[in-house]
């Protein structure tokens, strides 16, 4: 035990785990020490370790053993090989920090790790708890497999975070996780629940190619960055409850942070976006959705407003506003077949209006279908409006009516331009018979049919003149036009009230 007792300039006695970077006074301590002096510091932790494997021959008693490091303080700290079975706590390690391989149950907790921490290829038998840690540079876990749980619960990352290729067979948390820096976790597996509750990201974080085989949660989780699923399975319920989205702005490539956030990523199970908004669709572009959608109800002009931000953004984007169009019409189709699937019918005309007004954008987009879909959503909101499409009939009726008045009036000798237009004496005629025959042309059926013969063989001739002719196509014009119209609205009218 002496050679690991060390005294300080003040004479007191301290134990060669515990002894500070630096004394009271400032001199340094630990930071003044040789190589030899931190391999001795290593082969104490060592021994101490393969003390809990063999105080005893009875395996269940290994197993219960428990090798205690509380408050060490070490230059660099390797855990090495062996069924170990060790609580870290409250530690600060200023070098890198590795474990090879931890049997049984590890809990880190409290601890300072200054530079790199590496986990790979460790195999923990148990869980492996690092809970209220503080890494300060970079972690590095990867191609471990965890038998229990595995928790980073409350610790802060400040550093490039890599967690790739795990397998967790217990549970995964990383409740209120703090990270600073990127972070992945890619190509993972992960077989029982997944918890990031209010974690915060504030970097780029990718979960590429994971499998979630359970219940997956990141309620009220902050993505300050970009954030990206892609390829992602969640095999059941996974819950994006009251997220924060990162603003809409443009990252790599001219992409917005959160386009193609779900890019080849597949829901099995439930997908549940409650409180998080209905917007964001670029971030759908690709996804699969073999479970039920749910995201927030909101009006029609509220979910329009929002689109029209997004749509707004991505024409006036200045790297290659086509691809970010494209993008937003491929969330757009992915969340209305799982509206079609849910049978949620008015949801999935709103979407598809959406995917009617960024193809209106696309310049791949052939020029007559643009202004096909230009005109529909003059006459009638893309079959949204039910009003629009009849004042827009009663407005056509009454440009009619003046034609076909000027027309039959000048034929039948009652307006001329040798004569003053007189409105209180004048004839009127005319016009009446004006306003019925354009009505007529509306409305093909009822009294408006019965004309006054000598007006009407003024007003169209018997068709052996141009001018005839021209009046006939008019008339049948205004009568497919006047079809049209009443088509949308009542169209508009089973869409609203969801009839049939």
């Amino acid at each position: 035990m002496g050679d690991e007792l060390i005294v300080d300039p003040d004479g007191r006695l301290w134990h060669i785990a515990h002894v500070p970077f630096r004394w009271k006074d400032g001199t340094p301590a630990k930071l003044a020490w040789t190589p030899d002096q931190e391999a001795q510091l290593q082969a104490i932790f060592n021994r101490r370790l393969l003390h809990s494997l063999t105080n005893t021959a009875d395996e269940a008693a290994k197993r219960q053993y428990i090798a205690l490091f509380y408050g060490i303080v070490a230059p660099r700290l390797v855990v090495p090989n062996g069924r170990l079975n060790a609580h870290i706590l409250e530690a600060c390690v200023r070098g890198r920090f590795e474990i090879s391989r931890i049997s049984e149950n590890s809990l880190v907790m409290g601890c300072l790790f200054h530079d790199q921490v590496s986990i790979i290829q460790a195999k923990f038998d148990g869980n492996a708890t690092f809970e209220s840690n503080r890494f300060l540079g970079r972690i590095c876990c990867l191609t471990c497999e965890v038998a229990g749980d595995a928790t980073f619960h409350e610790s802060i990352f400040f550093g490039r975070n890599v967690f790739d290729e795990l397998v967790v067979k217990g549970k995964l948390g990383f409740t209120r996780g703090d990270f600073r820096g990127p972070a992945s976790f890619d190509n993972s597996t992960f077989h029982r629940a997944v918890e990031f509750y209010r974690s915060e990201f504030q970097d780029e974080v990718t979960f590429a190619g994971t499998t979630f085989e359970s219940r997956s949660s990141f309620d009220i989780v902050s993505f300050r960055s970009r954030f990206s699923f892609e390829n992602a399975d969640f095999k059941d319920a996974v819950f994006f409850t009251s997220i924060n989205w990162p603003e809409l702005k443009p990252c790599h490539g001219g992409t917005s942070q959160y386009e193609r956030a779900f890019y080849n990523t597949r829901f099995k199970g439930s997908a549940v976006f409650h409180g998080s908004g209905f917007g964001h669709h670029a971030a759908f572009d690709g996804a699969v959705f073999d479970g039920s959608v749910l995201i927030d109800s909101v009006g029609e002009r509220e979910a329009k407003a929002q689109f029209d931000i997004e749509l707004s953004a991505a024409k006036t984007s200045t790297d290659v506003p086509e691809d970010r169009l494209e993008r937003l019409r491929g969330g757009a189709y992915a969340l209305r077949h799982a509206m079609e699937k849910a049978s949620d019918k008015k949801r999935e005309f709103l979407l598809y209006r959406f995917e009617l007004m960024v193809r209106q954008c696309q310049t791949k987009t052939p020029s007559w279908e643009r202004k096909l879909s230009h005109l529909y959503q003059i006459s009638s909101d893309y079959g949204t409006s039910i009003g629009r499409p009849l004042l827009l009939m009663l407005a056509l009726t009454v440009f009619f009516t003046f034609i076909y008045s000027l027309i039959g009036g000048f034929s039948t000798g009652a307006f001329s331009l040798h004569r003053p237009l007189d409105l209180v004496a004048g004839d009127w005629t005319p016009v009446f018979r004006g306003i019925s025959f354009s009505v007529g042309r509306t409305f093909p059926f009822g009294p408006w049919t019965i004309q006054s013969s000598d007006f009407q063989q003024a007003l169209i001739g018997s068709g052996a003149t141009l001018s005839s002719v021209l009046v006939r196509v008019l008339g049948t014009s205004q009568s497919i036009v006047a079809a049209v119209l009443v088509f949308l609205s009542a169209l508009a009218v089973r869409r609203r009230f969801q009839i049939g």
